[in-house]
């Protein structure tokens, strides 16, 4: 059976405190119980990043060992952080901040909500060195527990065998009827599939994806169905405000592709798109929350910063799963790249800041050859919208405009 694998993200600044942790943490895995990873585990000519990415998917428990190196750092908050965050949300990581250096910990956002490690955040270097043993032998134990309440895979039932039909006496009606009439016997079969075959097409939801590349320079709006106001044209770029109506360009429907376009904050506050969009009622939302930004499309409060996702059926939007925080930080008059990926009911967002990029990332497709920071993973299990457009519209006071946008069928590469 495969063992949790137990992911420590630190900076090598502090690498004398991870070989520390590991040492307790060894006793756990010599009973294997589980399976530690660090970054010294990659090899040589491997590709480092995809490498930690693949160490984050896999944990079951991931530790933070925090000082102001770690949170200062170019790298760590950006990306790894920021994946760990995204896989608690999502369910079934387990994120343990350690403190091991005293630091302004408690006034990170993110890092505030989390409980720490050791007692009350103090950091384990102020104590003696029994103080400190005393405190990681702690910390092992309580991952120990962790894995051994974890929900255990279920084994799969025994396949019993089928139990034998009783045949039809030799020579009795059916058999007869058959004989004289085996027209008969072709109806039993096909009926019960032509059945099956006119419930699967007509429950199915319409879609006859578009299999061109859209791109709009924003020259005109001659393609696209607008709101009635808030919507204007200024040095090819399209700047939407106060308008909570969708607009998007005509005749577009897309399943799968890749998605990508500059976006602008006017103000403090963030901006909106639709995804899938069937009609003016009916879409995915995606809400950027801004500084300025209090309440979302349902009313309900939202923290500034943070990445939203609503399905929209009849013009009512209802949150769907966890908000994410947004990595860079966003501001009035910055400008940041947003790429999407929408392969069947997953949808995966990244943003990327003008003035601050994030770290190198890869989508795997060549076509793409940049991303930057993930802002958000969306799966409908329900796959309530197969296929749809694509749309801009505001959710409160935001003011953004869009340009260089560009959308591609995913099956494109492949030709």
């Amino acid at each position: 059976m495969n063992k949790p694998t137990v992911f420590i993200s630190y900076s090598h600044k502090d690498e004398d405190w991870k070989d520390r942790l590991v040492a307790h943490l060894k006793v756990l895995e010599r009973q294997e119980l589980l399976d530690l990873w660090d970054d010294r585990r990659i090899g040589a000519g491997v590709d480092w990043y995809q490498e930690i990415q693949d160490a984050i998917d896999a944990a079951s428990v991931a530790i933070l060992l925090v000082s102001a190196n770690y949170l200062t750092s170019t790298f760590i908050p950006k990306e790894e952080v920021q994946h760990l965050l995204l896989r608690r949300e999502q369910g079934g990581l387990r994120v343990l901040p350690i403190i091991v250096r005293p630091c302004a910990w408690d006034t990170v956002d993110w890092l505030a909500r989390i409980q720490v490690r050791p007692k009350d955040g103090h950091a384990l270097s102020s104590g003696n060195e029994h103080q400190i043993d005393t405190d990681l032998a702690g910390i092992a134990r309580e991952i120990h527990s962790w894995l051994e309440s974890a929900p255990k895979p279920k084994l799969p039932e025994p396949e019993l065998p089928e139990p034998t039909k009783p045949r039809p006496p030799q020579g009795g009606l059916w058999v007869k009827t058959l004989k004289k009439k085996p027209y008969i016997a072709a109806l039993a079969v096909l009926a019960p599939l032509a059945l099956v075959s006119i419930y699967i097409i007509f429950s199915q939801p319409k879609c006859q994806p578009s299999t061109a590349e859209f791109a709009e320079p924003f020259v005109n709006l001659s393609r696209w169905a607008t709101p009635p106001s808030g919507w204007s044209l200024a040095d090819y770029h399209l700047n939407i405000e106060n308008q909570e109506s969708v607009g998007g360009p005509n005749g577009l429907t897309y399943r799968n592709f890749t998605m990508s376009f500059l976006l602008k904050l006017t103000n403090a506050g963030g901006a909106a798109w639709a995804l899938r969009v069937q009609n003016s009622k009916d879409y995915y939302l995606f809400y950027l929350a801004g500084v300025n930004d209090k309440l979302g499309p349902d009313g309900a409060p939202v923290n500034p910063g943070f990445f939203y996702t609503y399905i929209t059926r009849d013009k009512k939007s209802v949150p769907f799963g966890n908000p994410t925080m947004v990595i860079p930080e966003l501001a009035a008059d910055d400008q940041y790249t947003i790429t999407i990926i929408a392969k069947g009911n997953e949808i995966t967002h990244f943003i990327n800041s003008i003035k601050k990029p994030c770290p190198s990332n890869s989508s795997g497709d060549p076509s793409i050859k940049f991303l930057g920071c993930t802002l958000g993973f969306f799966e409908d299990n329900g796959n309530t919208y197969p296929c749809g457009g694509i749309g801009f519209r505001t959710v409160g006071s935001e003011k953004f405009s869009i340009a260089e946008l560009s959308v591609r069928p995913l099956e494109l590469k492949m030709q």
